[in-house]
């Protein structure tokens, strides 16, 4: 199997030679969001949703990580300063912050201004822009509002952390890097717990994901294919989800806030991304395989949309499935699952993906402005 590496692929800013089984594996995963978001927690136990469907912001994070370290790569980077390298980094915030400062102002508007003041979220809101700057920056950084709005600090944190990560694999070795991240983040769970964290800080902490930051460098310097040990600890780690999430098991220096998403499940994560990377094809052959490539093109901006859309509509949504379809049973269930799921995917994908597009044809025009500005006339 031939991956063609997209040096700056993080940055947001190369559009040739993509991976094309990460698109489709993002791709996958923001379906997977959608659902998670929709489906009820009973539907998703019953379905063992935990090892694949629940697996998709974690997918996210190492992919992010494991695309984010190709880019330094071509470059060279072997000491820290080097990969604090300023301009790498403000592009990687500007493809979080620009599509997600635009939501939020868009969350802010039509919560203060066109959402009636009895919708849950209004006097929280009109508090927060009372108390001034401090509060808005922190609900800014916290992720605004909407299902997965965690996703937003700690990708960003992500950011910031990742050229450790990468430099210490430059220094030590990929694997040795691995070991002392996981050592690391054991001690950083131990110190929350036994330090008392606050919930809602540790939930928006990168102290939870960062074995997936880690999973993802040492897999950008691998050949991107399944080896036995990797089968060995993806089961363990299976069999660790399974006893937390089916069978109530508590490792005390654990926070237990985030359930099985913690440093000893990430294994199955990153078998899972390289069973993709291997086994996804390469070429977009068919229009389902285009499909959900584009969409995981676009997959950061339609998480941005789930995210807003549903902090707005589905509870009414839900409300009016319920009055309009009275009754119990499994086939009124699955009718009124349906009737919240799919409208969710064909609202939600599509808007996304031409927020995306949206996007892309501002920059190419900012770029051929600058360009002319630049040359002058002639």
């Amino acid at each position: 199997m031939r991956i063609v590496l997209d040096t700056d692929y993080y940055a947001g800013t190369a559009q040739k030679n993509r991976i094309n089984q990460v698109d489709l594996l993002k791709g996958l995963a923001i379906i997977s969001v959608i659902l998670i978001h929709t489906f009820p927690d009973t539907l998703l136990t019953y379905t063992g949703a935990p090892f694949y469907i629940w697996q998709a912001v974690p997918v996210f994070l190492l992919l992010a990580a494991f695309t984010g370290s190709l880019a330094y790569k071509p470059k060279k980077r072997k000491n820290l300063l080097d990969c604090y390298d300023p301009s790498m980094l403000a592009k990687r915030f500007r493809r979080i912050l620009l599509p997600f400062t635009f939501i939020w102002i868009l969350q802010v508007v039509v919560i203060l201004y066109l959402m009636p003041p009895d919708f849950s979220l209004h006097a929280l809101y009109v508090q927060i822009f009372q108390s001034g700057i401090p509060g808005i920056l922190v609900n800014f950084f916290s992720g605004g509002s909407g299902p997965g709005n965690y996703f937003i600090p700690v990708i960003l944190q992500q950011i910031i952390i990742l050229p450790v990560f990468y430099w210490l694999a430059v220094r030590f070795s990929p694997d040795r890097m691995l070991i002392i991240a996981f050592v690391t983040n054991i001690a950083l769970e131990l110190s929350i717990v036994l330090l008392g964290v606050l919930s809602g800080i540790y939930a928006i902490s990168y102290v939870p994901y960062m074995m997936l930051g880690a999973s993802g460098v040492w897999l950008a310097f691998q050949t991107r294919k399944i080896v036995p040990w990797l089968v060995v600890a993806g089961i363990m780690s299976a069999a660790y989800i399974t006893a937390v999430y089916y069978f109530n098991l508590h490792l005390w220096f654990i926070n237990t806030m985030n359930g099985f998403f913690n440093v000893f499940s990430y294994f199955w994560t990153l078998l899972l991304v390289v069973a993709g990377l291997q086994y996804l094809s390469s070429q977009s052959i068919t229009l389902l395989s285009r499909t959900v490539r584009e969409l995981g093109k676009a997959s950061w901006h339609i998480y941005l949309v789930q995210m807003t859309f549903l902090v707005f509509f589905e509870s009414a949504m839900i409300t009016a499935i319920s009055t309009a379809i009275p009754g119990m049973g499994v086939w009124h269930a699955l009718v009124c699952q349906l009737l919240l799921t799919v409208p969710s995917l064909v609202i939600c994908l599509p808007v996304g993906y031409g927020f995306y597009l949206a996007e892309e044809n501002v920059k190419t025009w900012m770029t051929k402005t600058r360009s002319s500005v630049r040359q002058g006339p002639r």
